[in-house]
């Protein structure tokens, strides 16, 4: 325990090692509680709610693996069950496509900037996980007075639209489907006009390949619980100075918050808790 007395929080672009809760076993009373708390970065209602749930989810984030693996041993200790997996095994994105054609036996999936094609055997597919790209943009502009910023105007602009990920039983990387740049033309006759409508049918024809191929569908219930381990990533981008009147400046910039790599790592976590 003595490691984890100088614990610090791993910044985002490091690759950290995340304490993955699976189970609790039968020995597991709430007096262990006051113990497990200064272990994980999640407070005790929602603790006790990813218990009661059973949710598989990040309880910790660390910055070398021997800090994971003397939290998941002490965590073992207090009848939880864990896994440990780094930041690298769950951030890469999945390859992008832009259309799949359902065949009797296999699909015939297009990349999205190759246009290379690919079989797969419906029999292989294990996973469909279902999400939202967020993305905030906050544009300011502030004005340099006595050597100080001083914020003159500020604009938000919010959006979210859907993601999915689909992986195989041996692939981990997976396949990522933005809908606006997707083909729903492989849906044949049952393709409607707006991708709102063919979403809803891609995600059942996905789903019947095979009886083996679990739908995900909880991200939206639990993405914010997630920030406790996964926050949304932040970038700011300076556009520039600009003269202003009578010798002033203004500084132009623009904050971008998205939760992409959140939701990569929760989608190929999946992967990992079913297949790896």
């Amino acid at each position: 325990m003595n490691v984890l007395k100088n614990r610090r929080k791993p910044d985002a672009w490091e690759n950290g090692y995340n304490v993955i809760f699976l189970s609790i076993n039968q020995t597991f009373t709430d007096t262990k509680l006051p113990e497990i708390l200064p272990l994980v970065e999640i407070d005790e209602e929602n603790l006790r709610k990813i218990f009661q749930e059973h949710n598989q989810l990040p309880l910790t984030r660390t910055a070398t693996f021997e800090e994971a693996k003397i939290v998941a041993e002490r965590l073992d200790f207090l009848s939880i069950r864990t896994r440990i997996i780094d930041d690298y095994s769950l951030s890469r994105e999945p390859s992008r496509i832009r259309r799949i054609d359902f065949l009797d036996e296999e699909l015939i999936i297009t990349h999205f900037n190759s246009g290379k094609t690919e079989r797969v055997s419906k029999k292989e597919l294990s996973l469909v996980v279902c999400g939202f790209l967020y993305e905030r943009r906050i544009h300011s502009i502030e004005e340099r007075k006595k050597r100080q910023n001083k914020l003159k105007e500020a604009s938000e602009f919010d959006n979210d639209r859907p993601l999915i990920d689909i992986y195989t039983k041996s692939n981990s990387i997976g396949y990522r489907i933005f809908p606006n740049g997707f083909d729903f033309s492989g849906l044949g006759i049952e393709k409607k006009r707006l991708a709102t409508e063919n979403l809803p049918m891609l995600l059942e024809k996905l789903s019947s390949c095979s009886s083996e191929v679990n739908l995900i569908d909880n991200y939206m219930r639990i993405y914010k619980l997630l920030r406790n381990i996964w926050d949304f990533e932040q970038s700011k981008n300076s556009i520039g100075w600009r003269r202003k009147g009578f010798g002033g400046f203004e500084l132009e910039s623009e904050l971008l918050i998205n939760n992409l790599n959140q939701f990569t790592k929760y989608s190929r976590l999946q992967w990992f808790l079913k297949n790896g």
